[in-house]
């Protein structure tokens, strides 16, 4: 005969709530956070540039949150690289799915009624992801393979819809302002690229990927990008002292990049590399802060 208290237990087990670490982890890997990096991204540049806010905003957010989760539901290599993510995404395959459809068609809904270079801009992430991820036709090889390619296609394809965006959506100037603020968000990207390849080399040596890591090693790859961090720091300072920055934009912008080049040093060294970096999300939120109050 069962105790009492396994009576209580059988009837009524134990309810496990989800933990703010859980939800975190869960925002995460659904790329919620991407998701609010890439609006914030555009929300930065038109309060940096002065120029009206737009739907340029949220397509800014929706085509972050779709490339993201559309990667993650063909990265073979997250299996290897990062399991727990590879996990939820198959738990959730059919939500993310259907969210990624959803994103994508809206946000390509919103920038076709600011024309079609707007349209353009908000489709170059995707059609890059694609020659990123499958076998192109005429060279029958993914980008992904090709070294040093594809960090580039990812920086650029990234950066330039960041910056263009919002002033092609109101028929503004490119300008200097705008010139530097895309060297920042490419240099960031194109580096953080390569962040994630240092995390990901044993993956990508298993499946025959040529990234900087895996063919010149992790201590060259680390120089490599000290060296892009360190000049684009002279570049933001260059622009101050010239007057195309504020003075606390760009010394917010070098901010963002010493911290930049901590994550680099600090990636594989036996951290915890999901949460190191997370630290540049963050700066691009500090970003944000101080342009907003700049203003």
């Amino acid at each position: 005969m069962s105790s009492a208290r396994e009576r209580v237990q059988q009837v009524g087990p134990t309810l496990d709530l989800p933990t703010v670490e859980s939800v975190g982890r869960a925002l995460v890997h659904a790329s919620v956070v991407d998701a609010a990096v890439g609006a914030a991204k555009v929300l930065t540049v038109v309060l940096l540039l002065e120029i009206p806010l737009t739907p340029a905003v949220a397509v800014g957010g929706l085509s972050t949150f779709a490339i993201y989760a559309s990667n993650k539901l063909v990265d073979d290599e997250d299996a290897v690289n990062a399991p727990e993510r590879a996990q939820f995404v198959a738990r959730y395959r059919r939500e993310l799915t259907v969210a990624t459809a959803g994103a994508v068609a809206l946000a390509l809904a919103l920038s076709a009624t600011a024309g079609p270079l707007a349209f353009a801009l908000t489709a170059l992430p995707g059609v890059a992801a694609v020659a990123y991820s499958v076998d192109l036709p005429l060279v029958e090889r993914r980008l992904k393979d090709v070294l040093g390619v594809s960090t580039l296609l990812v920086a650029g394809s990234w950066a330039l819809p960041v910056v263009a965006l919002p002033v092609v959506w109101v028929d503004a100037t490119f300008t200097a302002t705008a010139g530097i603020t895309f060297a920042f968000y490419l240099a960031q990207t194109a580096v953080a690229f390569e962040v994630r390849n240092v995390r990901d080399v044993a993956g990508d040596r298993a499946e025959g990927v040529d990234t900087v890591p895996v063919v010149f090693g992790v201590p060259t790859t680390r120089r490599l990008l000290y060296a892009v961090d360190v000049a684009a720091i002279g570049l933001y300072a260059a622009g101050t002292a010239a007057g195309v920055l504020p003075v606390a934009v760009g010394a917010v912008f070098a901010f963002a990049t010493v911290v930049s080049i901590g994550v680099t040093a600090s990636v594989d060294r036996g951290y915890d590399d999901a949460r190191i970096c997370l630290l540049r999300d963050a700066n691009y939120g500090l970003v944000l802060l101080v342009v907003a109050l700049a203003g």
